[in-house]
Protein backbone atom coordinates (compact mmCIF):
# COMPACT_ATOMS: atom_id res chain seq x y z
CA UNK A 1 0.00 0.00 0.00
CA UNK A 2 1.28 3.39 -1.14
CA UNK A 3 1.85 6.21 1.44
CA UNK A 4 -0.32 8.90 0.65
CA UNK A 5 1.93 12.42 -0.32
CA UNK A 6 0.77 15.60 2.04
CA UNK A 7 0.24 18.23 -0.96
CA UNK A 8 1.71 21.51 0.11
CA UNK A 9 -1.19 24.18 0.86
CA UNK A 10 -1.94 26.79 -2.23
CA UNK A 11 -0.38 30.38 -2.34
CA UNK A 12 -2.97 31.76 -4.62
CA UNK A 13 -6.39 30.28 -6.82
CA UNK A 14 -7.11 31.76 -10.13
CA UNK A 15 -10.61 32.78 -10.12
CA UNK A 16 -12.40 29.89 -11.74
CA UNK A 17 -10.79 28.04 -8.35
CA UNK A 18 -11.04 30.70 -5.98
CA UNK A 19 -15.41 30.70 -7.30
CA UNK A 20 -15.11 26.83 -6.84
CA UNK A 21 -13.62 27.22 -3.32
CA UNK A 22 -16.25 29.52 -2.24
CA UNK A 23 -18.94 27.97 -4.13
CA UNK A 24 -20.02 31.01 -5.70
CA UNK A 25 -19.64 32.31 -9.75
CA UNK A 26 -16.84 34.58 -11.08
CA UNK A 27 -19.20 37.85 -11.32
CA UNK A 28 -19.64 37.11 -7.60
CA UNK A 29 -16.01 37.11 -6.98
CA UNK A 30 -15.82 40.61 -8.74
CA UNK A 31 -19.20 41.87 -6.69
CA UNK A 32 -17.69 40.62 -3.72
CA UNK A 33 -13.97 42.65 -4.49
CA UNK A 34 -15.87 45.68 -5.57
CA UNK A 35 -17.62 46.04 -1.77
CA UNK A 36 -15.03 45.18 -0.35
CA UNK A 37 -15.12 42.05 1.32
CA UNK A 38 -12.70 40.21 -0.61
CA UNK A 39 -9.13 41.09 -1.75
CA UNK A 40 -8.59 39.93 -5.40
CA UNK A 41 -4.74 40.46 -6.78
CA UNK A 42 -3.25 40.10 -10.39
CA UNK A 43 -0.22 38.35 -11.46
CA UNK A 44 2.11 39.96 -13.86
CA UNK A 45 4.88 38.53 -15.90
CA UNK A 46 7.55 39.99 -15.83
CA UNK A 47 6.20 43.51 -17.76
CA UNK A 48 8.43 46.38 -18.65
CA UNK A 49 6.37 48.07 -21.43
CA UNK A 50 4.99 50.51 -19.23
CA UNK A 51 5.45 53.92 -18.06
CA UNK A 52 4.91 52.89 -14.19
CA UNK A 53 4.68 55.61 -11.40
CA UNK A 54 5.40 54.57 -8.02
CA UNK A 55 4.51 56.25 -4.82
CA UNK A 56 6.78 54.11 -2.45
CA UNK A 57 6.55 55.12 1.46
CA UNK A 58 8.73 56.52 3.28
CA UNK A 59 9.28 53.46 4.97
CA UNK A 60 10.24 51.52 2.53
CA UNK A 61 13.08 54.06 1.17
CA UNK A 62 16.15 52.77 2.38
CA UNK A 63 15.25 48.97 0.64
CA UNK A 64 15.52 49.99 -2.96
CA UNK A 65 18.60 48.41 -3.95
CA UNK A 66 20.54 50.80 -5.62
CA UNK A 67 23.07 48.16 -6.78
CA UNK A 68 20.92 46.24 -8.53
CA UNK A 69 19.61 49.08 -11.01
CA UNK A 70 16.81 50.24 -8.27
CA UNK A 71 15.19 47.23 -7.14
CA UNK A 72 12.42 46.61 -4.37
CA UNK A 73 10.31 43.78 -3.48
CA UNK A 74 8.49 41.77 -1.22
CA UNK A 75 7.76 38.52 -0.49
CA UNK A 76 5.22 37.99 -3.73
CA UNK A 77 6.18 40.81 -5.71
CA UNK A 78 9.10 42.99 -7.67
CA UNK A 79 9.43 46.66 -8.89
CA UNK A 80 12.41 47.74 -11.18
CA UNK A 81 14.44 50.06 -11.96
CA UNK A 82 13.21 52.96 -9.59
CA UNK A 83 14.19 56.09 -10.53
CA UNK A 84 13.19 59.55 -8.06
CA UNK A 85 11.61 61.86 -10.10
CA UNK A 86 13.69 65.29 -10.05
CA UNK A 87 10.89 68.16 -10.28
CA UNK A 88 10.93 69.89 -7.21
CA UNK A 89 7.61 68.39 -5.91
CA UNK A 90 8.07 65.34 -6.97
CA UNK A 91 6.49 62.70 -3.99
CA UNK A 92 6.48 59.30 -6.33
CA UNK A 93 9.85 57.20 -8.59
CA UNK A 94 9.41 56.04 -11.85
CA UNK A 95 10.11 52.40 -12.84
CA UNK A 96 9.97 50.25 -15.92
CA UNK A 97 8.65 47.33 -14.78
CA UNK A 98 6.42 45.01 -12.22
CA UNK A 99 6.47 41.27 -11.55
CA UNK A 100 4.81 39.03 -9.15
CA UNK A 101 1.39 39.90 -7.14
CA UNK A 102 0.13 42.89 -6.98
CA UNK A 103 -3.31 43.82 -5.23
CA UNK A 104 -5.64 45.62 -6.89
CA UNK A 105 -8.06 48.43 -5.59
CA UNK A 106 -11.81 47.11 -5.03
CA UNK A 107 -13.52 50.26 -7.55
CA UNK A 108 -11.76 48.31 -10.29
CA UNK A 109 -14.35 45.46 -10.09
CA UNK A 110 -17.26 47.20 -10.03
CA UNK A 111 -18.03 47.37 -14.11
CA UNK A 112 -16.19 43.98 -14.80
CA UNK A 113 -19.34 42.81 -12.03
CA UNK A 114 -21.60 43.72 -15.32
CA UNK A 115 -19.41 43.50 -18.29
CA UNK A 116 -18.46 39.88 -18.09
CA UNK A 117 -16.34 37.69 -17.14
CA UNK A 118 -13.94 37.42 -20.26
CA UNK A 119 -13.63 41.65 -20.26
CA UNK A 120 -9.82 43.18 -19.18
CA UNK A 121 -9.61 45.14 -16.40
CA UNK A 122 -8.53 48.80 -18.24
CA UNK A 123 -6.04 51.02 -16.14
CA UNK A 124 -6.11 49.22 -12.12
CA UNK A 125 -4.73 50.93 -9.23
CA UNK A 126 -2.24 48.27 -7.93
CA UNK A 127 -1.11 48.48 -4.55
CA UNK A 128 1.86 45.95 -2.66
CA UNK A 129 -0.37 45.39 0.23
CA UNK A 130 -4.67 45.19 -0.18
CA UNK A 131 -6.73 48.07 0.44
CA UNK A 132 -7.37 47.36 3.66
CA UNK A 133 -3.64 47.18 4.87
CA UNK A 134 -0.93 49.50 6.21
CA UNK A 135 -0.63 51.72 3.39
CA UNK A 136 2.43 53.70 5.12
CA UNK A 137 3.59 50.25 4.32
CA UNK A 138 2.50 49.86 0.66
CA UNK A 139 3.49 51.14 -2.56
CA UNK A 140 1.09 52.03 -5.13
CA UNK A 141 1.30 51.72 -8.46
CA UNK A 142 -0.42 53.55 -11.63
CA UNK A 143 0.21 53.22 -14.99
CA UNK A 144 1.10 56.78 -16.65
CA UNK A 145 0.42 55.59 -19.99
CA UNK A 146 -3.15 54.63 -19.21
CA UNK A 147 -2.80 51.56 -21.31
CA UNK A 148 -2.28 48.80 -18.94
CA UNK A 149 -4.81 45.79 -19.43
CA UNK A 150 -5.08 42.86 -17.14
CA UNK A 151 -6.41 39.96 -18.94
CA UNK A 152 -8.87 38.30 -16.38
CA UNK A 153 -6.98 34.88 -16.46
CA UNK A 154 -4.27 36.33 -14.59
CA UNK A 155 -6.92 37.58 -11.78
CA UNK A 156 -6.75 35.60 -8.32
CA UNK A 157 -7.22 35.35 -4.73
CA UNK A 158 -4.31 35.12 -2.42
CA UNK A 159 -4.80 31.67 -0.07
CA UNK A 160 -4.67 33.69 2.75
CA UNK A 161 -7.54 36.04 1.75
CA UNK A 162 -9.91 32.92 0.66
CA UNK A 163 -10.64 32.72 4.57
CA UNK A 164 -10.82 36.09 5.19
CA UNK A 165 -13.66 37.18 3.11
CA UNK A 166 -16.20 39.26 4.98
CA UNK A 167 -19.98 38.32 5.97
CA UNK A 168 -21.07 42.24 5.43
CA UNK A 169 -19.44 44.42 2.75
CA UNK A 170 -19.95 48.14 1.73
CA UNK A 171 -21.46 50.31 -1.10
CA UNK A 172 -18.40 51.25 -3.86
CA UNK A 173 -20.72 53.77 -5.26
CA UNK A 174 -20.11 57.74 -3.29
CA UNK A 175 -16.79 56.75 -1.35
CA UNK A 176 -14.20 58.31 -3.99
CA UNK A 177 -16.06 61.55 -4.18
CA UNK A 178 -16.69 61.71 -0.56
CA UNK A 179 -12.76 60.90 -0.05
CA UNK A 180 -12.60 64.29 -2.76
CA UNK A 181 -14.27 66.27 -0.84
CA UNK A 182 -12.86 65.60 2.80
CA UNK A 183 -9.69 66.16 1.12
CA UNK A 184 -10.50 69.09 -0.65
CA UNK A 185 -11.01 70.91 2.58
CA UNK A 186 -8.67 69.54 4.65
CA UNK A 187 -5.98 70.53 2.04
CA UNK A 188 -7.73 74.34 2.18
CA UNK A 189 -7.45 74.22 6.16
CA UNK A 190 -4.10 73.22 6.53
CA UNK A 191 -3.09 76.27 4.19
CA UNK A 192 -4.74 78.17 5.83
CA UNK A 193 -3.12 77.02 8.95
CA UNK A 194 0.26 77.61 7.17
CA UNK A 195 -0.47 81.16 6.47
CA UNK A 196 -0.75 81.74 9.90
CA UNK A 197 3.14 80.96 10.37
CA UNK A 198 5.37 83.96 9.85
CA UNK A 199 7.97 81.92 7.75
CA UNK A 200 5.24 80.91 5.67
CA UNK A 201 2.64 84.15 5.19
CA UNK A 202 4.18 85.51 2.26
CA UNK A 203 4.75 81.97 0.29
CA UNK A 204 2.73 80.62 -2.33
CA UNK A 205 1.40 77.63 -0.70
CA UNK A 206 0.01 75.77 -3.53
CA UNK A 207 3.48 76.65 -5.29
CA UNK A 208 6.32 75.92 -2.64
CA UNK A 209 7.50 72.03 -2.39
CA UNK A 210 6.01 70.15 0.13
CA UNK A 211 8.77 69.05 2.00
CA UNK A 212 9.87 72.72 1.99
CA UNK A 213 6.67 73.48 3.60
CA UNK A 214 7.55 70.44 5.97
CA UNK A 215 10.52 71.60 7.15
CA UNK A 216 9.13 74.98 7.93
CA UNK A 217 6.34 73.38 9.99
CA UNK A 218 8.26 71.10 11.95
CA UNK A 219 11.12 73.73 13.07
CA UNK A 220 8.21 75.95 13.91
CA UNK A 221 7.39 72.90 16.15
CA UNK A 222 10.58 72.61 17.93
CA UNK A 223 11.14 76.43 18.61
CA UNK A 224 7.87 76.08 20.41
CA UNK A 225 8.72 72.74 22.23
CA UNK A 226 5.74 71.36 20.55
CA UNK A 227 6.34 67.47 19.59
CA UNK A 228 4.43 66.28 16.39
CA UNK A 229 3.93 63.10 15.02
CA UNK A 230 6.55 62.05 12.66
CA UNK A 231 4.28 62.31 9.04
CA UNK A 232 5.88 60.43 5.98
CA UNK A 233 6.57 62.81 2.82
CA UNK A 234 4.01 60.91 0.85
CA UNK A 235 0.76 61.56 3.56
CA UNK A 236 2.40 65.44 3.84
CA UNK A 237 1.55 65.63 0.50
CA UNK A 238 -1.74 64.13 0.16
CA UNK A 239 -2.60 66.30 3.41
CA UNK A 240 -1.88 69.46 0.90
CA UNK A 241 -4.41 68.24 -1.51
CA UNK A 242 -1.01 67.45 -3.89
CA UNK A 243 -2.00 64.22 -5.43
Amino acid sequence: MSEEIKLPDRLYYPLPEAAAKLGCTIRDLYHYAAIGALKIAAYFPLTGDHDFVVDVPEALDEEIDEEVGGDLWGSYWAIGGLTLKQDADAIGYRAYSINGFFHVHRGCFMSLEFMGTDEKLRRPVLTTLPEAGEFIESCQIIDVSGTLEIDPRFLCVMAEDINEIKAVGTSPVGQPETIKIVSSKQAAFISGLLRMIPDTADMDIEKTPASKLLEIVEAAAAQKGIELPQIDKNTWSRYLGRR
